[in-house]
């Protein structure tokens, strides 16, 4: 008896425990893409040069490549942003086990 409860148990922790990850297809195979793998405060810290750029003198195709590389950083660092998330049926189960443990 104890060992099916032990079983179910460690089942139900592991569905609450499940880490979602956003891997996004990348659909945009560009092989023009500027940034590269960086640390997320050196994307920060271009992202802050874009916005406080001038872009009154910069054509139009330079504007469209910066576009491009700010949504591209965006995106990285969305990717980059991963998180530990507990549903609220693995949170439930565990305040359930603290209540009966303690």
């Amino acid at each position: 008896m104890k060992k099916k409860y032990l079983c179910l148990m460690i089942m139900f922790l592991s569905f609450g425990f499940y880490a979602q990850q956003s891997i996004a297809a990348n659909t945009n195979s560009n092989s023009s893409e500027i940034v590269s793998k960086t640390s997320p405060k050196k994307l920060i810290l271009r992202l802050n040069e874009i916005t406080k750029m001038d872009k009154s003198n910069i054509k139009s195709a330079d504007k469209r490549n910066l576009r491009k590389e700010v949504r591209s950083i965006k995106r990285q660092l969305k990717e980059n942003g991963d998180g530990f998330y507990i549903s609220i049926g693995g949170a439930i189960i565990i305040l359930l086990l603290l209540i009966i443990l303690l």
